[in-house]
Formats: C-alpha cells, structure tokens, sequence
C-alpha cells in the first residue's frame, strides 16, 4: 500500500459531486470529438515523434513513416480482426483522423504503402505498426463503494493498522519491509501518513499514536542523512539502502547513488511535522535540504536525476523533471518567507517548459527503474503535475499546453474499459504507471483525478469531473474488494 508513498487523493474534495448526474450520451460524444485530433504529432526534422515506443492510443495517432521518391499519395491500411479501414494521404506520416471513428477497441494492424506514378503504382510499403485502439471514454462508470469521504477515512485507518507501519512506536529503525530500503521515499510516506491521519475530524481516538509514528519515521530520516561535509549530498537521505539488492537488479538498491527526486519530499514532510508539533529540528531538517538542492542547480534550471552519494557527480546524462523540488522551494518562499530561495522553483519550471513541454519526452523517473533513453519509457505523473501549474497560471497558451498534457496522460495510460486481453483482471477504469510497468496503480489513478478535478474547476468541462468521478469510483471499489485498504496495484 506504501508502494507509491501515501496514495490518499483528496476524496473528500470530490464530495461536492456525489449524486450529480450527467448526459451520458453528450459526454461520449465529446470524447469522440475530441479523440480525432492528435496529440502533439511528430513532424520530421522539426518535431520528434514521442509515440515510437507507445503500445495504445486512444486518440488517432501519427507514425513517424519515411516518405519514399517519387510517391505521390499513401494508403493507409488499418485491419482489426477481419476487418479493414482505408484511406489516402499526401504525408507518410498523417495522422489516423480519416478513420479513427469508426475503428474498433482491439488490436490494430496498420500497413501504409507508396502509391505513385499514371497508373497509380504501388511503389512499396512504407511503413507498419502494430498497436491496441483504446476505448473512449463513455462513462461515467460504476458507482462508488462507499462515501468518498468515509473511502478516504477507512483507507487512512487501514493503513494506520498495518504492522508495518505500527511498530514504529517502538522502533528507531524500519522492521524488515523490504521497501523500507527505499527509505527518502517510503519513510516519508510514512510521515505523511500520520500526520494525515492525526487531522482527521472527527479526530482519531489514537491521533497522538499517529504523530508518534510520525516523528519516529521522521526522527529515523534525520539519523541516516549524509551528515555535513561527508559528502556532496549533506543533509540528503539516502534514496537507497539496505545490504541485499532486490529482484537481482543493480539499479532497484544502488546505495551508492542518489536519486534527487525524493529529497524534496522528505523535506516537505519535514515541514508537515514542523507545522503540526512546532518542532524547530523538522524545519532545519528543510531547510538544510533546499539547500543542498541550491547549491546543486544546474544552470539549466534543473538537477541530474541519479548522481554518486560521495561527489554529486552523474552516474547517467538524465536531467530531473522537478515539478516535486519546484514545489518545495515555491512552498519555502510562500509559506515561510525565506526569500534567499526565490527563483529557484521558477527555474526550474522553465526548465520543463522549455524541454518536456515541448518534446513530449515524458521520462518515467522511479527509483526501482533505471533512468532511460528519450521515449524509451514514458509515464504520465510529471504530465500531470506540469499541466496541474499550467493551469493554476490561467493564460490560454497555458490552459492549451495543459490540455495538451492532460491528453497525453490518459490517451497513453488510462484505461476506460476493455483493456488488453491479458488484463482481464484489472479493475477499471483506471490509470497505468509507467511503459516499464504498465499495470493499473493507484497512485497513477490519483494522479489522474486530481488533474481531472482542476482541469473542470478552472474549465467547467463536465467531461473531466465525469472521469474525476469514474477513477474516483474504481478505487471504493478495489478499497472495498481488499477490505478497507487501497492496494496498490489495481487488480
């Protein structure tokens, strides 16, 4: 259940929408609409093509195909069981639009051949690719299993029961839970856990157990951070640790390396605790972080993503997408008026603007996965998160770049209903991870519904609460079907 940190998406934000009803049939036909528009396609030599590794789509596409001498037109040949979907084009390299209506949820096989010359010759084929239509949206979808606000109550409370998670009162280290190896990321779960669970109203009976648990996973975060001077990283904790790697691969527990995505989170819930016991050590304990962080910026704006714990130096070329660090830093100056950290957080969102906006090279960073090529493992969180910004800034090109992102998000890992043949166990709809692990998470189907819910608080499109609303309802229901607690994978 901490496999994702603490995967409580703010039910109780969606309570104002529980018994609103909606045109089903205007809402499908919207998302129809919307679908034949391709999402950022490719233009050879000026635009990349982000979709080369993609397996799914639900919104028509466009191949990265090579033009061929002396073609003057290029059919596109769609097959979907026995059935066949046509239509001519200038460009190799066209988008799907001519018939993505009418093509079936399924596995598609497309075929693009050269036509040229009086006799309209078939020159040759082109290009192919094999990939699966995804459904439409056409919800919304079930019914929830419980209030979402009772929902957000028992998952907070299944979780505080956890042994796990309990024997923190009386330990100063984590018990032999093999994600505990992952401690910036999973201790700070823990953190955060308790402290949500202490503001809970009515308030818990054991409110003061649960900030126990707090400060003891905080206190343990504290002890094992690389202390001043001993390395490029003071004051960071470790993103890894333990003696035994897991899974036999090297990158899932490199404790000789740092990932400088989950610092900042571990400074965050540094400053949740601060805020909640007054404790002025949890405060240094971010402050110290931001800055390392500082100090660590890169003039493009961002950090290396995986770097040695002794000298900060790159173990691979891969930049941070820091939407995490940049909120850290942005909560620093607003909330604390620490005014020596302005700048920072809007670098680095420049830094994003100016690279995965653009390129759509939306690179899954994980600590359990090894940093990738462009495109070779794409995920939907930092979309989501940048189109989250986006949106609060409020400019059309903002709310357009947002929505562009947005589409990205659910076209490449949401899924409505009929999911692959092999996924049949799947509760849906629901949200895929990353390409690497691409099964329904819960944490990603949060990530959907918070984008979902600020996208129609901003927009007032119906069509983003009803999908709020659909992957709000898909995790009652593997709450409920696991009795009490939100899994972490969907299934």
């Amino acid at each position: 259940m901490l496999r994702n940190g603490v995967v409580l998406v703010f039910l109780t934000s969606l309570g104002f929408a529980q018994g609103v009803t909606f045109d089903r049939e205007a809402l499908h036909a919207q998302a129809v609409r919307e679908s034949l528009t391709p999402i950022r396609p490719g233009l050879p030599g000026k635009r990349p093509f982000w979709n080369v590794n993609a397996r799914r789509f639900i919104w028509a596409p466009a191949f990265d195909f090579p033009a061929l001498p002396g073609a003057e037109r290029y059919r596109f040949t769609a097959t979907v069981g026995k059935q066949e979907f046509s239509f001519m084009a200038t460009k190799p390299w066209a988008p799907l639009t001519p018939i993505w209506r009418d093509l079936p949820v399924g596995n598609v096989s497309l075929v693009v051949t050269a036509i040229g010359g009086p006799e309209d010759k078939v020159l040759g084929v082109v290009g192919r690719r094999k990939f699966y239509r995804g459904a439409t949206f056409a919800g919304p979808y079930n019914k929830p299993a419980l209030d979402y606000e009772a929902s957000a109550r028992l998952g907070l409370e299944a979780l505080m029961r956890a042994g796990y998670i309990r024997k923190w009162l009386t330990m100063d280290r984590p018990i032999e839970y093999k994600l505990y190896q992952y401690p910036a990321k999973m201790v700070s779960a823990v953190v955060r856990a308790g402290i949500m669970y202490s503001k809970l109203r009515p308030m818990p009976s054991d409110a003061d157990v649960a900030l126990r648990i707090a400060r003891n996973a905080a206190d343990y975060l504290l002890s094992i951070s690389f202390p001043a001077g001993a390395s490029a990283l003071e004051y960071f904790p470790p993103t890894y640790r333990g003696g035994n790697r897991l899974d036999n691969n090297p990158i899932y527990l490199d404790v000789d390396a740092n990932m400088l995505i989950y610092p900042a989170g571990v400074g965050g819930a540094y400053l949740d605790l601060y805020e909640v016991t007054g404790d002025s050590k949890y405060f240094l304990g971010a402050k110290r972080i931001a800055d390392t962080y500082r100090r660590l910026q890169l003039p493009n704006g961002t950090w290396y993503l995986l770097v040695f714990n002794r000298t900060g130096l790159p173990k691979k070329p891969n930049f941070c997408h820091p939407t995490g660090i940049a909120s850290f830093f942005r909560r620093l100056v607003d909330d604390y008026h620490l005014v020596e950290y302005r700048g920072i957080s809007e670098r680095a969102m420049k830094y994003l603007l100016d690279g995965p906006v653009r390129t759509f090279n939306w690179e899954g960073q994980f600590e359990d996965v090894d940093p990738s090529r462009p495109y070779r493992n794409l995920q939907k969180g930092t979309a989501c998160s940048v189109a989250r910004f986006l949106l609060k800034k409020g400019g059309k090109a903002d709310l357009d770049l947002a929505e562009e992102a947005i589409r990205f998000a659910e076209d490449q890992f949401v899924v409505w209903e009929r999911p692959f043949s092999e996924s049949k166990s799947w509760f849906t709809p629901s949200a895929l991870e990353q390409y690497r692990c691409y099964t329904p998470v819960n944490a990603s189907t949060c990530d959907l519904i918070t984008v979902y819910l600020e996208s129609f608080k901003v927009t007032g499109d119906r069509l983003k609460l009803a999908k709020a609303i659909s992957l709000a309802n898909t995790l009652t229901l593997a709450q409920h079907y696991h009795g009490g607690r939100y899994p972490t994978w969907l299934n």
